[in-house]
């Protein structure tokens, strides 16, 4: 099996990196190239560089990297886009009274071949004199894209209530699925202020300590169980759980509240369900649209209140 140059190239930051294979051209992390996208020509930054073996068929699919584009020979660079053209596409959506915030505009290939309009909207719009009149301002290709909360989040960055930048405009590329369950599982409080980011949805971050949780919990009763202390012959009422450290705070039958160390409890223990595999054959794209992308926070923790009040 032949070996082959790869580099793995995104086109905004903290997106999805593509493969691009090359050919005697000296490359490094952080060059901007040109490279022959599935729509032309497109500049994008080099992020990971490696040489491997590629099944010859898989490597007759890449596409190519053309040739290194150095700072000063590229005014319209589709990384991070133009503001300028961001601003005159405002004032045209502003004098049309559209229906429509305006996130971002990217000016495409080397020669301006198309500029790439990113817009939220809550109803449908009817954009087609806007087209008209962006096409005769920027003498080229126009495309609109309509962009949720979260893409608009990732576009334009922000701080987070932990005080660090956006997961999702930093580091993450692609978004991770998230439920209320996971802000359960970790006994959070269900305020929406706290369990959702700047975008109005549940917090990415709820997905990263969810799997440890759930395997802490295993070793742990139930709040509202019955537990009895190995050594003191003491039989309580678990009022609630200190998941990390392994303890249970209890009331006794005089009514006295203790904390004990799971490890010298006992109680019925029972199996919990394992969850289901994911089906690897449903896209991530799917799999992202059917976890709630147009539910509001607080109406989605009330609405999980009520299932377990009737449960």
């Amino acid at each position: 099996m032949p070996m082959t140059n790869i580099a793995g190239i995104q086109f905004q930051r903290a997106g999805r990196i593509y493969d691009y294979h090359y050919r005697n051209i000296a490359l490094e992390v952080g060059d901007e190239v040109l490279v022959d996208g599935p729509k032309g020509e497109a500049v994008g930054r080099i992020s990971v560089l490696k040489f491997e073996h590629c099944d010859p068929d898989h490597s007759s699919t890449l596409k190519k990297v053309l040739r290194k584009v150095s700072a000063g020979t590229i005014l319209d660079k589709l990384y991070p886009g133009d503001d300028q053209a961001k601003r005159l596409t405002q004032d045209i959506v502003a004098r049309l009274k559209l229906d429509m915030s305006v996130t971002q505009c990217q000016l495409q290939g080397m020669t301006k071949q198309k500029v790439l309009i990113f817009f939220m909207s809550s109803e449908r719009v009817d954009f087609r004199e806007l087209v008209k009149e962006l096409a005769a301002q920027f003498k080229m290709r126009i495309e609109l894209r309509q962009i949720g909360p979260r893409d608009q989040a990732k576009l334009v960055g922000g701080v987070g209530i932990c005080g660090r930048e956006f997961c999702c405009s930093s580091f993450l590329r692609q978004f991770i699925p998230v439920s209320i369950k996971m802000a359960k599982n970790q006994n959070l409080a269900l305020n929406p202020n706290q369990v959702s980011g700047g975008c109005g949805r549940l917090l990415c971050c709820l997905s990263y300590e969810n799997s440890l949780y759930t395997e802490l919990k295993k070793n742990l009763p139930k709040v509202g169980g019955r537990v009895q202390h190995k050594y003191m012959q003491v039989s309580a009422q678990v009022l609630s759980l200190d998941v990390l450290n392994q303890k249970v705070v209890v009331r006794d039958e005089e009514g006295a509240v203790e904390t004990y160390p799971v490890a010298d409890l006992t109680f019925q223990r029972t199996t919990r369900k394992q969850p289901r595999p994911s089906d690897p054959t449903k896209s991530s794209a799917s799999r992202t649209a059917a976890w709630g992308e147009d539910l509001d926070v607080a109406s989605l923790i009330q609405f999980q209140d009520q299932l377990e009040t009737h449960s």
